[in-house]
């Protein structure tokens, strides 16, 4: 009996995240009416194939509407991946049934590829959409070009990508074109693109730099705030933060020098808003936390 439960539980949740990924997917992101921005604890799911298509669903579920189109670049679909890199053998098969708790891009594998050795430099244009000629206006299966996606890592689900010369440097316009991505990451400093989203090799842009395949690069970063301080005004009835400051090293070399009240001198931050310990230069922080201004009245004399 409890098994059967939980089994029913299960099944429960499961057609829970369908129903809403269902919503979502019912509108093209990006157009519209369509989603603008994907909520929080939702994860975004990119298709490449004769088109791209992006769906947005609830972390930890299934898509509800799974796309598996028949023929890709003019080939035989057999199924999606996130990586073609891999070895057949090693590939994830993504299913209408694959749970997703981050977000991923997804990559067609075809009978034509599959062939070709999983040589994914021989897949038409982007994973296997055709590319078209501005002289002829014709589809074409050759590419000269390799892909180079980009993940930001930065919380938001950006994933930009650049096509790079084929087995030949990048030169000055492939090197200007990494750098107008400019990534951006509140309260860290951009480190550079690796190989891997955590460790890997860092990928420099130069304008020698050869691309012998396509490839996914990521954006490493270094965190400038490890600890943030609250500073609070501690009178009156308005706002009672001033201002809140980050920092990096745990050992305080400075404080909020803006603390101002007519009619009183400030004596220091303190932990609590009346007595406790006040807190000098050179204290070490543990974690985050927030300091109160103490007034001194200023007694003013009668001549």
């Amino acid at each position: 009996m409890i098994k059967r439960c939980f089994c029913m539980i299960l099944l429960l949740l499961l057609a829970s995240c369908r129903v809403q990924a269902a919503a979502v997917e019912s509108t093209p992101l990006g157009e519209e009416g369509g989603l603008e921005e994907v909520p929080e604890d939702w994860v975004m799911i990119t298709y490449l194939g004769d088109e791209i298509r992006s769906v947005a669903i609830p972390k930890g579920c299934a898509i509800a509407d799974f796309w598996e189109p028949e023929t890709v670049g003019g080939s035989k679909f057999l199924y999606w991946t996130t990586d073609l890199a891999l070895p057949e053998e090693d590939r994830e098969v993504i299913t209408k049934d694959t749970v997703f708790y981050k977000d991923a891009t997804l990559r067609p594998v075809t009978e034509a590829t599959s062939k070709e050795g999983d040589d994914i430099s021989k897949m038409p244009g982007v994973d296997g959409a055709p590319l078209w000629e501005p002289e002829t206006d014709e589809p074409t299966t050759e590419r000269d070009c390799y892909i180079i996606y980009f993940h930001t890592c930065n919380g938001e689900p950006d994933t930009w990508y650049l096509d790079m010369p084929k087995n030949k440097p990048i030169g000055e316009d492939g090197v200007f074109a990494v750098d107008s991505i400019e990534p951006e990451y509140s309260k860290h400093t951009f480190l550079g693109w690796y190989t891997a989203e955590q460790g890997g090799e860092k990928v420099e842009f130069t304008k020698k730099t050869v691309f012998t395949r396509d490839m996914d690069v990521y954006a490493h970063w270094e965190n400038l705030v490890n600890y943030e301080i609250t500073y609070m005004r501690n009178y009156g009835n308005g706002p009672q933060t001033y201002t809140t400051i980050g920092y990096k090293d745990p050992v305080l070399e400075s404080l909020c020098t803006d603390a101002r009240r007519k009619g009183y001198k400030f004596s220091g931050w303190y932990k609590n808003q009346k007595g406790g310990k006040q807190i000098k230069e050179g204290y070490k922080m543990t974690g985050d936390m927030s300091l109160y201004a103490h007034w001194e009245k200023i007694k003013v004399g009668r001549a």
